[in-house]
């Protein structure tokens, strides 16, 4: 049974995710049989699939900490304008400026810019995004095509419902948003978050502060393995010939993703590795696996959440198809090697998002991990028996 604590930020994800949840489902539940609008509408939910993703994790942040670091605003932005590539679309973005900020003005920042973006989507060729951090948050966005009368209405009356600040210009064929979110900025939805933001260890019931930042941070990996393997899998669906693609396996990973906000499921979602084969499949990814998985939960979640994250780095960054992991023990220690036959990295690898996550998981474990990348990458988790 999962804590009041989850089942609190899962509720309130939902509440802030609907919109797009909704337009998942109806993508789901009318896959198109024409080729083209398949890929069309894929993308399209791969916009709304990160929003989820991103949103969820500073919910789950701002949870924790109330205030959370803004570069979580800037990640998001990023990977949002990653997938807005896929249309053709050029994209550029600047961010100015770091500051811990309440993590609802984050949220709220957050949600107007995807607001934007939905509604400018399929009518622009080029978008320019600067995202400047002060005790304001502003967004500024130029793009080249002019909004309309009805257009500009439409979206002033979605950004201030957010309490916040709007303006529209434009210049022949070229249209200025800027966007200023307040420190008090938030929706109904997002003011649930403060008003009934309640001290993690209360919320536990006794259950003690350690045990639900556990809980959470598993919340946290859950959420990023589940639809960063669905993303990933659509991501090499694009790259293989057409005879080759197989819609069934993307598919099932896509609504298992999905099922993550369904009422009570994701108190029992499957298991982890089952869903790491499927989407190394679906990826198209060899996995060459030696040695065996430990029978303690505990040490099988982190593992597996450390494959996960090397699957996708070996598809996203590396351009590799095979994985190599390699699971022994020695004088009461697990020994995890996972290495691919990608590219090498080109500089040094700075340990931020899925890699900073992974390393608190392993040595809140209790173990260590190590990253070497002299012969190529390759990923070390050492963890106690």
């Amino acid at each position: 049974m999962k804590s009041d604590c989850i089942e609190k930020m899962m509720s309130v994800i939902e509440k802030g995710v609907r919109m797009q949840l909704e337009k998942l489902d109806d993508l789901l539940a009318h896959v198109p049989e024409d080729e083209n609008d398949f890929i069309h509408k894929m993308k399209e939910a791969c916009i709304y699939h990160t929003f989820i993703k991103r949103y969820a994790n500073m919910i789950i942040l701002t949870y924790s900490h109330t205030q959370i670091f803004s570069s979580e605003l800037g990640l998001a932005v990023s990977e949002t304008l990653e997938y807005i590539r896929m249309f053709g679309i050029k994209t550029y973005v600047e961010y100015r400026g770091e500051k811990i900020l309440p993590g609802s003005q984050l949220l709220t920042a957050y949600s107007i810019f995807e607001t934007v973006l939905e509604e400018i989507l399929h009518n622009v060729s080029a978008v320019l995004v600067r995202v400047d951090i002060s005790r304001d948050i502003i967004i500024k966005m130029e793009y080249n095509e002019v909004i309309n009368d009805q257009g500009i209405r439409r979206l002033c009356q979605k950004i201030k419902t957010f309490g916040c600040e709007i303006t529209v210009e434009t210049d022949e064929k070229v249209s200025f948003i800027t966007l200023v979110v307040p420190e008090n900025a938030s929706n109904s939805t997002i003011h649930a978050i403060i008003s009934d933001q309640i001290s993690v260890t209360g919320l536990g019931k006794g259950r003690g502060t350690a045990a639900l930042y556990r809980e959470m941070f598993q919340l946290k990996i859950k959420i990023h393995d589940d639809i960063g393997g669905a993303l990933l899998a659509f991501r090499a669906y694009l790259c293989q010939s057409q005879e080759k693609r197989e819609r069934g396996n993307l598919l099932e990973l896509w609504k298992n993703a999905r099922a993550l906000f369904k009422e009570k499921v994701h108190e029992n979602s499957g298991d982890s590795w089952e869903m790491l084969i499927k989407t190394a499949k679906a990826s198209d990814v060899v996995i060459d696996y030696r040695g065996k998985m430990p029978e303690k939960e505990s040490l099988r979640t982190v593992l597996t959440a450390v494959c996960q994250e090397c699957l996708l780095n070996t598809v996203k960054h590396a351009g590799g198809n095979r994985l190599y992991i390699t699971i022994s023990s020695s004088d009461n220690t697990i020994i995890a090697e996972i290495k691919n036959n990608g590219r090498p990295p080109v500089k040094e690898i700075k340990e931020t998002g899925g890699l900073r996550n992974l390393r608190w998981m392993v040595e809140n474990a209790g173990g260590m991990m190590h990253i070497d990348v002299l012969s190529g990458f390759m990923l070390q988790v050492r963890l106690p028996g």
